[in-house]
C-alpha cells in the first residue's frame, strides 16, 4: 500500500475504491488474522501447560497449523467473495486460482495479504514469549538468546510455510 502512488488519495476521493478496500479488510483481513491467531493460541496452549518439554515440536505444530489455516481461510474467503460480491468476475475457479499466486507474493508485501501475513507474527511472539523460559533446556530466562532465536524461527517458519503452501497450490491448480 505504501508503494502504491497516491493510494491514500485514491481511497479518500473515490468512494467505490474505499468501500471495496474496506470490504476486503473486513471480510478477509480481520477474519483471517483473528481466526489464524485463535487457532495458533489453541494449538500452542499445550506448550504453555507442559513446562518440561522441548519447545521445538510444539513450534512445528503451531507453524503448520497457522500457515495451513492462513492459506485455507484465504481459499474459502476468495471463493465466497466470488459468490457474494461478484469478485473475480463471479467465477469460483478464478478465485481459487489466484489464491496461490497472491499469497506466494505476500511475503514481499506485494499485496494486502502481506499485511495480513505479517499481522500474524505478533500473535506468535505473544504466544511463545512467556513460555520459552520454562521450556526444557533453557536456564537463562526470557531474554536469553535461545528463546529469542526460537521465537524468531517460529515467525520466519510461518512466513516460509505460507509461501511454500501457496506455491504448491499454484502448481496444483496451474496459473490463472
Amino acid at each position: 500500500m505504501a508503494l502504491t502512488p497516491d493510494f491514500t488519495t485514491i481511497l479518500m476521493t473515490n468512494p467505490t475504491a474505499f468501500s471495496r478496500f474496506l470490504r476486503q479488510v473486513v471480510t478477509n483481513g480481520f477474519p483471517v488474522v483473528f481466526l489464524v491467531n485463535y487457532i495458533g493460541f489453541f494449538v500452542s496452549s499445550g506448550l504453555l501447560r507442559q513446562f518440561n518439554r522441548s519447545a521445538l515440536p510444539q513450534i512445528f505444530s503451531d507453524t503448520f497449523a497457522r500457515a495451513g489455516a492462513f492459506v485455507a481461510l484465504h481459499v474459502l474467503i476468495y471463493v465466497f467473495s466470488a459468490d457474494w460480491f461478484g469478485s473475480f468476475g463471479g467465477d469460483r475457479w478464478t478465485a481459487l486460482g489466484v489464491v496461490g499466486p497472491t499469497l506466494a507474493r505476500s511475503y514481499l508485501f506485494e499485496n494486502i495479504s502481506g499485511v495480513y501475513l505479517y499481522a500474524l507474527l505478533p500473535g506468535i511472539v505473544i504466544t511463545y514469549w512467556p513460555a520459552m523460559p520454562n521450556s526444557k533446556g533453557n536456564k537463562n530466562g526470557r531474554f536469553s538468546a535461545r528463546p529469542t532465536i526460537l521465537i524468531m524461527g517460529a515467525c520466519l517458519s510461518v512466513v516460509l510455510m505460507v509461501t511454500a503452501l501457496s506455491m504448491g497450490l499454484t502448481q496444483l491448480l496451474g496459473p490463472h
